[in-house]
């Protein structure tokens, strides 16, 4: 099913249910409201627990959507960036016990509530799930919600499934096994609890290999852990994170997942968690620093790392791509408008459309690295044309653009403002070999930096200290060349076309930039 169809599936909500038919998983996302209303009512003594202890579980009442209240347990959460006491705007976790009441909620045994605080448009952990349903990775659904507590209005909040036995049935269907945490602060060695478990046999630890790959160097982490991993899997994981740029997740974080440990043996398999930072690092480059200490592993070895961009590149053809997102959350905007403020409405107009362009700089990103992954074809002695230049991310002092030429070309253009060093980067793969490259530049309104440091134009191939510089005012166009060595074509070349100094007006036209082989 296509993301048209299960955007428009589940009437006005955001619901994510392609797992499994509707009919078998809560029914908390599939009500056709934009948003669903919950009511929560906590006597003074809860309140004063949850102000004193705010993890401990405390009884409170609920009214969801209008329906007769239920007692539940609740609790706050969220981490250094998220969390908020409870006479603030906190984050929620509801769930039904034997202690507090077993009444399932709506379909289900627990729920989280997330206040936005690092999300303003309250989308990404919906659109997120959404995503990586379509690449096949399983999450809980996500919807909205308005939440008030004690006749307070909390305001839009971001409604998520919580990891229960009856998700884990749904979604490893005939499959036993356990779902674990990471501890908070236990990077190295890693610390996990069991959160929950279904069928027979669940594991009731994770295997001593896996807690102590941290510790081994990670040219050999893979050699000593992969027998308990499923490996498939943790590269379809890691691509995802790596194309959706989930900045706080596993990969580039070490953070926000969860370990499914099968009672099957076919191995641990990583859960996505905690998206609310999702599309996070759209400039991320290739290939990316890893900090999970499998998915460093993983990329530690080149087929390893060739996998993951086979697989980012084969998932950019699978998901939707961000003019048809754009479309459909639009239209899911409009229906959940009348019910917000003037206030929230322009908050979450505001995040959406931050959104929407970093996803589209992440698509695009994700293309240009593709296509710089395709060998460059450079016979010994030619000369070829070196297109498709990126721009540095913009800082407020700088602008990059290109410009069309009155001959129908154009220029590389950048204009610094106040002490600046910002550039373009071309990047490739290019055969072994001895190189030549070769720029024409213009710089004008130059001012050098304080105390008499160098400043100007310059030409390098990134991670080499050799450049050639342009130091001075030109109006005429002054070639800047460079000679390069490869060594091998597994690693990506970088060359970068930038400027240094407090202020200037740099020009360089896209015909006379060229890359030759000398040797």
């Amino acid at each position: 099913m296509g993301f048209t169809r299960r955007l428009l599936a589940v009437g006005a909500t955001v619901a994510l249910s392609w797992n499994t038919p509707a009919s078998s998983g809560s029914d908390l996302f599939e009500a056709a409201m934009p948003l669903h209303r919950f009511e929560l009512q906590l006597d003074e003594n809860p309140l004063d627990s949850l102000r004193r202890a705010p993890r401990t579980e405390v009884p409170a009442r609920v009214r969801v959507d209008g329906r007769p209240p239920m007692r539940l347990g609740l609790h706050l959460k969220g981490g250094t960036g998220s969390f908020r006491p409870i006479d603030d705007r906190p984050s929620l976790t509801l769930s039904t016990s034997d202690r507090f009441g077993s009444e399932r909620l709506l379909g289900t045994t627990k729920l989280h509530l997330n206040n936005g605080v690092e999300d303003p448009s309250r989308w990404r952990e919906i659109l997120g799930r959404q995503l990586l349903g379509e690449l096949g990775l399983q999450t809980p659904s996500a919807t909205h919600a308005r939440v008030v507590l004690n006749g307070r209005d909390l305001g839009l909040y971001v409604l998520i499934e919580g990891f229960t036995p009856d998700w884990l049935e749904r979604t490893f269907p005939g499959t036993g096994g356990t779902l674990f945490e990471p501890m908070a602060g236990t990077n190295a060695p890693a610390r996990f609890r069991r959160i929950t478990a279904h069928g027979r046999s669940s594991p009731a630890r994770l295997p001593r290999a896996f807690l102590a790959a941290p510790s081994v160097p990670a040219k050999d982490r893979w050699s000593s852990t992969a027998s308990c991993i499923n490996e498939s899997a943790l590269i379809d994981f890691i691509a995802a994170e790596v194309l959706l740029a989930h900045a706080d997740g596993y990969s580039l974080a070490h953070n926000n997942f969860r370990l499914w440990a099968p009672s099957d043996g076919s191995g641990l398999r990583w859960i996505p968690h905690g998206l609310d930072r999702l599309f996070g690092a759209a400039d991320l480059p290739w290939p990316p620093h890893m900090a999970g200490p499998m998915a460093e592993a993983v990329m530690t070895r080149p087929e390893g790392g060739a996998e993951v961009f086979h697989r980012i590149q084969s998932f950019r053809t699978r998901v939707s791509d961000p003019a048809t997102v754009k479309t459909h959350l639009e239209r899911r905007m409009e229906r959940l408008r009348p019910h917000l403020s003037r206030t929230e409405w322009a908050e979450v107009r505001d995040g959406t459309d931050l959104l929407m362009a970093q996803w589209k700089r992440r698509w695009e990103g994700v293309e240009r690295q593709r296509r710089a992954a395709e060998p460059l074809s450079m016979p010994l002695g030619a000369e070829s044309l070196l297109a498709g230049w990126s721009p540095d991310p913009a800082p407020g002092n700088a602008v990059l653009s290109e410009v069309k030429t009155p001959d129908g070309g154009t220029r590389l253009r950048i204009l610094a403002t106040d002490t600046s060093l910002v550039g373009w980067t071309w990047t490739g793969t290019l055969p072994p070999g001895r190189y030549r490259f070769e720029a024409r530049v213009r710089l004008a309104d130059f001012a050098p930096l304080p105390l008499g440091e160098a400043g100007g134009v310059f030409v390098q191939k990134t991670g080499h200290p050799t450049q050639e510089w342009l130091r001075s005012e030109s109006l005429t166009e002054n070639p800047l060349r460079l000679e390069f060595t490869v060594e091998s074509a597994s690693t990506p070349t970088r060359l970068r076309i930038a400027f240094r100094g407090r202020r200037g007006v740099v020009e360089v036209d896209t015909k006379h930039i060229t890359l030759s082989r000398t040797s």
